[in-house]
């Protein structure tokens, strides 16, 4: 068949009058090609396109129409009424239908009219397909545009609470990738309805500064009565994970009877300071920054000989020491420059012991990108290898407190061969090069390695403090696992430890694991402890990198 409108609208009318107090012809219009055709071109299922079909043609006709207008084509019954509620919901939320009823406080759609949208006339007239397709945000300004825009709809009476949270819920799971939202939905606990609120806020005060309505939003975004008490009293007695958050604040001044709510400085400086304040780059060719403010501390275990020198280390980086320590150094004619090598197992917490270095002294992270380097030392290896520690000293311009230049893998760092190929050449000529420079060094650079052994000895003598990191005692393992499953046993976890022997990784990996299982899963949680477990060390090789 040709896709010409007018074939469509034709099937149109065939399928409203062969569906009309007939539901068992179901199987048997699904079976007709052309029918098959409009479910492809509108991308629905069949109950949709017998609703939406029905508007169609209520809108040529001019005419709104109502749950009455359905249910004889599903059956004729009070039955068919789940049917017809799901396909308005779904053709609602795909943004083909509209309430005409303009009532947002009709908690359901049995007593609102409907008709469908201009984009479902156009798509049909141009048989263009592609003008129905979901059109994602572009940017976070974009996207709260869009969220206002479903707001108003809202508030019109075009839909009720559960589409409009279905419908920002499809604006957000699509949006382009940004570090606003990226930011929001790190937040794992937000539910859409709080994610709604929250954005909401942002709106207002990207608008004016001001705060939003809370009564009047709670409102907006749940229907029943009992949620929507639910939801004020997790936000007055903060419980509520916006506040938990510290994500929303709320107005402790207003009237007795009114109840506002805003962004706090943290979201605030998150979703806009930021952008307009700094001047700092986050990213360069050889490298991208990672601020102490983004580095959460992870609860780390040491022996005592680790703990011994990462303590002097961060004395020694700390605000008040480094000044001092370099001007030492420096009137006694040494260099000022400080390298820290951290060695030892995959998963020793060698990665995790620089960023907690990083966050205690309030120094930045220029986290060198290996890969991005190594594709420009081809024939270029000098340039490549010395404008990291350009880009590091240019860098270092702009902060307050000297950053850490960081190597989170030592496959750059290594021993210079003999010569019997260009590659060879290249190779020793980019170690020459980064021995110059660490010589030369005057900042601070941590490098982390699994087989220091493999490094040219003349990187010894370049790295002022070398930390071993040893796979953890039995006692550290058992510590570890105790303050990160507080919910298992004592018996369970010696039990375990008997039996097998963990890094920190390994336990950083199990427990992520376990939080998404008992998610998903009613699994007994000693069981499902112990089987992660054994897959931990069952799946895990020598030849992981860092941690």
């Amino acid at each position: 068949m040709k896709n010409l409108e007018s074939d469509k609208l034709k099937w149109i009318e065939y399928i409203i009058t062969e569906s009309f107090g007939n539901v068992s012809k179901k199987d048997a219009l699904l079976a007709v090609p052309e029918i098959k055709e409009l479910i492809n071109f509108f991308k629905i299922d069949y109950d949709e396109l017998v609703v939406l079909s029905i508007l169609i043609d209520g809108g040529i006709r001019q005419e709104e129409q109502g749950m009455d207008a359905f249910l004889q084509h599903f059956g004729g019954s009070l039955m068919g009424l789940k049917n017809i509620n799901n396909a308005l919901h779904s053709l609602i939320s795909k943004g083909y239908v509209v309430s005409t009823t303009k009532n947002r406080h009709s908690k359901t759609l049995v007593k609102q009219s409907f008709s469908a949208e201009e984009i479902v006339y156009e798509a049909l007239l141009s048989d263009k397909p592609d003008s129905l397709e979901f059109q994602p945000a572009k940017n976070f300004n974009i996207l709260l545009k869009n969220i206002q825009f479903i707001t108003d709809r809202r508030n019109d009476g075009c839909f009720d609470a559960e589409t409009m949270l279905k419908l920002t819920e499809r604006e957000i799971v699509n949006a382009k990738q940004c570090k606003e939202l990226d930011w929001i939905n790190g937040f794992d606990a937000l539910t859409i309805a709080e994610k709604t609120l929250f954005l909401s806020a942002a709106i207002r005060h990207q608008k004016d500064g001001q705060q939003i309505d809370l009564e009047y939003f709670i409102k907006m975004i749940e229907d029943n009565f009992a949620k929507q008490k639910e939801f004020r009293d997790s936000i007055e007695n903060k419980t509520s994970s916006l506040i938990e958050y510290d994500l929303l604040v709320r107005d402790e001044e207003a009237f007795i009877f009114d109840e506002f709510v805003g962004l706090t400085e943290k979201a605030k400086d998150a979703l806009f300071v930021k952008e307009k304040t700094t001047t700092k780059k986050n990213t360069y060719t050889t490298g991208t920054i990672l601020n102490p403010e983004d580095i959460v501390l992870e609860e780390l275990f040491y022996n005592e000989l680790e703990w011994q020198q990462i303590n002097t280390i961060e004395k020694i980086l700390s605000k008040e020491k480094h000044q001092l320590v370099v001007n030492q150094l420096s009137e006694n004619g040494l260099a000022k420059g400080i390298s820290i090598l951290f060695n030892g197992f995959s998963g020793t917490g060698k990665t995790a012991t620089a960023k907690r270095i990083a966050k205690i002294t309030n120094r930045p992270l220029f986290c060198v990108d290996v890969e991005k380097v190594i594709n420009k030392w081809v024939g270029d290896t000098e340039k490549g290898t010395k404008k990291i520690f350009d880009q590091y000293y240019e860098f270092s311009k702009e902060c307050d407190l000297t950053p850490i230049l960081f190597f989170n893998e030592d496959s750059i760092f290594s021993k210079r061969v003999e010569v019997g190929h260009s590659t060879d050449r290249t190779h020793n000529s980019m170690q020459n090069i980064l021995l110059e420079q660490m010589e030369l060094f005057t900042g601070i650079s941590i490098v982390t390695s699994n087989h220091a052994e493999k490094l040219d000895k003349a990187f010894e003598r370049r790295f002022l403090y070398k930390v071993e990191f040893e796979k953890p005692t039995k006692e550290t393992q058992y510590s570890l696992l105790s303050n990160a499953f507080q919910n298992i046993s004592s018996l369970t976890i010696n039990t375990v430890l008997e039996n097998y022997s963990f890094t920190g990784g390994q336990i950083y990996n199990i427990r992520k694991k376990y939080i998404m299982q008992c998610i998903i899963d009613d699994e007994d949680l000693e069981s499902l402890f112990i089987r992660l477990c054994k897959e931990e060390i069952k799946t895990s090789t020598s030849t992981k990198i860092g941690y």
